[in-house]
């Protein structure tokens, strides 16, 4: 039975897909997206070139100081905010991804009458599969589980950490979005939250479908999190 859109208003929560309908198809610019998240050395080198700020070091946390240790250099950097992000893709030479790119590479172009609930299909995941439901505990280098793979050969969408993503959430926003290149929701509306994607190491693999879309309070973000990284997009030529 198809969820209702309308309960979101009320509970983001009353209903695990309740935000994901109506399922539409919508019509993409070319674009190309990193095959795994940004790591620490990657993000490192934007500091190094003054144009990106430091990671948070929450006082005893681990893996806040593991930044700055060249053993974690392909772990996916964490604690950054989205404004930090941002900053980081626009240095880079690109963009966060908005929802439609980041469920377009996770879904690759399988149409809307083929199943495909994970980025890989539609395997349970497990262990050996994707770095998820804390099998792990914390993330690992960016690739190590070549299971949580694409058809389009990008990795890490089901989880090692959450990805931000442009716009602002809306549970209503699949309603009203346009037809061609929707860049998410303009505004933060009341709840202020932003959205995010994919599974992470700390989540069930409910959290990991292609279509799942999460959600972060603005605060929270500020504040930053353990488990939530990105990766950027770059807009190409042609459609």
């Amino acid at each position: 039975q198809a969820a209702d859109p309308d309960d979101c208003l009320a509970d983001p929560n009353v209903d695990e897909n309740c935000d994901e309908v109506p399922q539409r198809q919508v019509q993409l610019s070319a674009f190309s997206i990193e095959v795994h998240e940004v790591t620490n050395a990657q993000y490192r080198r934007c500091v190094e070139a003054q144009r990106c700020s430091l990671p948070a070091r929450p006082m005893g946390i681990d893996s806040a100081e593991r930044f700055f240790e060249p053993e974690f250099d392909d772990y996916p950097v964490v604690w950054v905010s989205r404004v930090q992000a941002q900053a980081y893709c626009a240095w880079a030479g690109g963009r966060l991804p908005t929802e439609a790119e980041w469920e377009r590479a996770a879904r690759g172009d399988a149409p809307l009458d083929v199943t495909r609930i994970y980025p890989w299909g539609d395997a349970d995941p497990g262990c050996a599969r994707a770095n998820i439901d804390n099998c792990v505990g914390e993330p690992q280098p960016v690739g190590q589980f070549d299971g949580d793979v694409s058809a389009g050969s990008i990795l890490d969408l089901a989880g090692n950490v959450h990805e931000f993503v442009s716009g602002w959430y809306d549970p209503l926003y699949y309603r009203r979005a346009p037809e061609f290149d929707p860049p998410g929701a303009e505004n933060p509306g009341a709840m202020e939250l932003i959205p995010v994607r994919g599974g992470s190491y700390a989540t069930g693999p409910e959290f990991s479908t292609v279509s799942y879309r999460g959600s972060i309070h603005l605060v929270n973000v500020r504040r930053r999190q353990p488990d939530l990284g990105f990766r950027c997009v770059q807009t190409r030529a042609g459609r």
